[in-house]
């Protein structure tokens, strides 16, 4: 349900232009529903090659201290901060790609631009934390398990009656009026579609990167206290004010990248 309320979102906030360019491509489809499409194609056929596309390893030290480089982190581009220069480029109207592989591009940014706002998909630590094995509400499940999967769907469930349509709803009120109404602007890179560092990775995606990181000391400092043997209050009490805020996050930058693509169209 992650992904698909980033898209949720994200279809709240788009211009004419980014409106114009998800209508081309997708046909018909909205974003949401294309969101988990790269998780499916990951592991065979074409798209293989993209398993590891999916996150980036910062090789610092959570929860002692938490840093993003580059040069450190994804030196040869094969890392997410990569993946969203390649199919950025790919998905805009700036060179003559097929438009079947610029639909897939366009896919492979809805997915990912939700998976850099995901702190654990920005950490080498015990395998971003897939190799903790903890409990969370009474069942056993991985560290990044629960924070792509099992926070999201409880918080959904608990507050918002199961509608994952009135959750992304309430997180663009809190986008356009509510209490992300004056940082949102914040969370936009000052860099645009086309700009890349001298590894070639998107600059606005290191942004994000190290956005995100940031919060791996936080998420990693309560595994260490709480473990064992349950993370369900500590969790229950972070999601509002991280979960919440890394999906708005992922929605509002996507359909601001989107709208940027649509503008070289």
């Amino acid at each position: 349900m992650r992904h698909q309320t980033v898209g949720l979102v994200a279809m709240q906030f788009l211009n004419t232009k980014g409106a114009n360019l998800v209508a081309n491509l997708l046909k018909g489809t909205t974003l949401d529903a294309v969101t988990t499409w790269a998780d499916q194609v990951k592991t065979k056929g074409k798209y293989a090659f993209t398993r590891t596309w999916h996150y980036v390893d910062a090789n610092d030290n959570p929860p002692d201290s938490c840093s993003f480089d580059e040069s450190r982190d994804c030196s040869d581009g094969k890392c997410l901060i990569g993946a969203i220069a390649l199919y950025t480029d790919n998905a805009g109207c700036t060179k003559s790609t097929a438009k079947a592989d610029r639909i897939d591009a366009l896919k492979f940014i809805s997915h990912f631009l939700g998976d850099i706002t995901q702190p654990l998909h920005v950490c080498a630590r015990d395998k971003g934390g897939n190799s903790d094995k903890i409990t969370f509400d009474g069942k056993k499940k991985n560290l990044h398990s629960i924070w792509d999967t099992e926070i999201p769907e409880k918080r959904i469930s608990d507050d918002f009656n199961g509608d994952q349509s009135s959750y992304a709803s309430f997180l663009v009120q809190q986008i356009q009026s509510g209490s992300y109404q004056e940082q949102a602007a914040n969370w936009i890179s000052q860099y645009g579609v086309a700009d890349k560092s001298s590894l070639g990775n998107s600059l606005a995606a290191i942004d994000w990167a190290t956005d995100s990181d940031a919060l791996d000391c936080s998420i990693m400092a309560a595994r260490l206290k709480n473990c064992p043997p349950d993370f369900f209050a500590a969790y229950t009490n972070a999601m509002p004010t991280v979960g919440d805020l890394q999906i708005a996050k992922g929605g509002y930058r996507l359909a601001d990248w989107i709208n940027k693509i649509g503008a070289t169209c």
